[in-house]
């Protein structure tokens, strides 16, 4: 017999999870949040959320004062189980899907019969049919058809941008695929518990296509930006003016160049799309690589300007993968920096970063490297300033400070042509 307490079991504490289980709490139903950090539920559970959310804490205080939304180190009985985990790409460029099939070991050892086990970890087409073969596999002695007391599988992919993530999950459009008809149709009631921007409802393979289709369409575009930049630089041509006048003719919207692709999602979706169908998805490669290369190019471009002058130190204006966020995956800049570390062993790099405490694991080590948050008070010309992130505020800074000339930074995410300096 279920639990008929726990409506839903969250397995997962992290930047989806977490926020998952606080509306879902907050919309009135009893949720258990599962992690295997220990840290990470101790904040959880003194209403701290584990990483930077705008609001995030205020709607976490109001589950946790209501007692709606409790925590477990381990996977509890529930109604609903959501598998909310981690799935990065591997050396090999496919999904490690580990914790995922960690996770639903566990959900399988607690299951009764009548449970919805949703996946929102981005995956490979085919994830959830093969999940549903684990769990069958796991536990023969439940019914897995679409009969009273069948257990039921279904697709939600997540779709939030992180620093808008509180408002994004409730106003953008949700996509459940149910394996079943009857399982996407249970996914979408309990979605459209907390969603306003609606619930469409379709089958699993649709619905995990569809989310990796959303950020790899951003991926290809964003490559042909950088591609574009790349080439402009090479004539000598302003790339951020000309994309301007590019984007003048009234069917043209190319997007704006940068360093590379950092994040959870679209750095990472496309190889999940091509690992499937290797053969069909030369241009999905083309692009990733592409953006790629922009990283390696950048940073070339600054090693180079290093060598031109091996006794300047060197300002590097922001880390994170995306301007105004702490969030550090996947991100370029930390690459870029890791790289330029490593090639200028001598140089003195200051890396300005208001939105984390301490330098990443991958350069901690580095004893050239230096992590400071507030910008200080710099004699300009002294430093060669590179601009690898646009945070809001380091446009408010140069607005205010800037007292050098130009030919001393190297600026690739255009932000000294979106301010005043004159």
């Amino acid at each position: 017999m279920q639990n008929s307490r726990i409506d839903v079991c969250v397995v997962g504490m992290g930047y989806i999870g977490l926020p998952t289980a606080v509306f879902l709490a907050n919309s009135g139903m009893f949720v258990v949040g599962v992690d295997i950090d220990p840290e990470r539920l101790r904040m959880v559970d003194s209403a701290n959320a584990p990483f930077q959310e705008q609001g995030l804490e205020n709607l976490l205080s109001r589950a946790r004062e209501s007692g709606m939304l409790t925590t477990s180190a381990k996977v509890v009985r529930a109604n609903t189980f959501i598998v909310a985990v981690p799935t990065p790409l591997k050396e090999d460029k496919t999904a490690d899907l580990s914790f995922v099939f960690s996770a639903i070991s566990e959900i399988a050892s607690v299951l009764v019969g009548g449970e919805l086990i949703i996946l929102e970890s981005t995956c490979p087409p085919g994830t959830t049919h093969e999940v549903a073969s684990v769990v069958k596999g796991i536990r023969p002695d439940l019914v897995f058809d679409d009969s009273t007391g069948a257990v039921q599988f279904a697709y939600c992919p997540e779709r939030v941008l992180p620093g808008n993530m509180i408002t994004e999950f409730v106003e953008n459009s949700r996509i459940v695929g149910g394996i079943s008809d009857s399982a996407a149709r249970r996914a979408a009631r309990l979605y459209q518990k907390v969603c306003r921007g609606g619930v469409q409802q379709t089958d699993a393979n649709t619905a995990e296509l569809a989310k990796l289709a959303e950020n790899t369409f951003r991926d290809l575009n964003i490559a042909f930006a950088n591609e574009l930049s790349i080439i402009a630089s090479d004539w000598d041509v302003n790339p951020w003016k000309l994309i301007a006048l590019a984007n003048l003719h009234p069917r043209v919207n190319i997007l704006k160049p940068g360093i590379g692709v950092g994040g959870h999602c679209i750095a990472v979706d496309p190889w999940f799309l091509a690992q499937e169908n290797p053969d069909d998805s030369k241009l999905i490669v083309a692009g990733r690589k592409a953006n790629e290369r922009k990283t390696e190019w950048v940073t070339s471009q600054i090693v180079s300007k290093i060598k031109e002058n091996s006794s300047c130190r060197v300002m590097i204006w922001g880390l994170a993968f995306k301007p105004d966020v702490e969030d550090l995956r996947e991100s370029p800049a930390v690459q870029i920096v890791q790289r330029v570390a490593y090639e200028a062993p001598d140089t003195e790099l200051i890396v300005l970063e208001p939105f984390i405490t301490q330098l990443p694991n991958a350069l901690s080590t580095n004893e050239n490297v230096e992590l400071i948050r507030k910008f200080e008070c710099v004699n300009w010309p002294d430093y060669l300033h590179v601009f690898l992130v646009r945070h809001s505020q380091f446009g408010e800074t140069l607005s205010n400070e800037w007292t050098g000339d130009r030919s001393n930074s190297l600026d690739f995410v255009g932000i000294l042509d979106e301010i005043d300096l004159t």
